[in-house]
């Protein structure tokens, strides 16, 4: 009987080929070929980019926990819709006209 092929795509995630589509019954034999990284179609979610060592991400949250205490980063409703009106072109507050 002849082989068949079909091409499959998948991401690599957490040490694992995830397809996109239906997992493979038990028993199938692939052969995996990376695909090069200028490939422009949507192969799944990028790699984090958050640092790979405990300490550093503590660190990190801290900070967070930190600044959202202190409300850093924070706008008020009205500041931001004031943002969002300027962005776009419109006025804020609304008027009925």
């Amino acid at each position: 009987m002849p082989a068949t092929t079909t091409e499959l795509t998948g991401v690599f995630v957490n040490g694992r080929i995830v397809p996109d589509a239906r997992p493979l019954p038990d028993g199938t034999r692939v052969r995996f070929v990376p695909l090069p990284d200028d490939d422009d179609d949507d192969s799944g979610p990028p790699p984090p980019d958050e640092p790979d060592d405990r300490a550093t991400e503590l660190q990190i949250l801290r900070q967070s926990i930190a600044d959202a205490k202190a409300s850093i980063g924070l706008v008020t409703h009205g500041q931001f819709m004031a943002e969002l009106a300027a962005e776009f072109g419109f006025t804020y507050p609304f008027r009925k006209e």
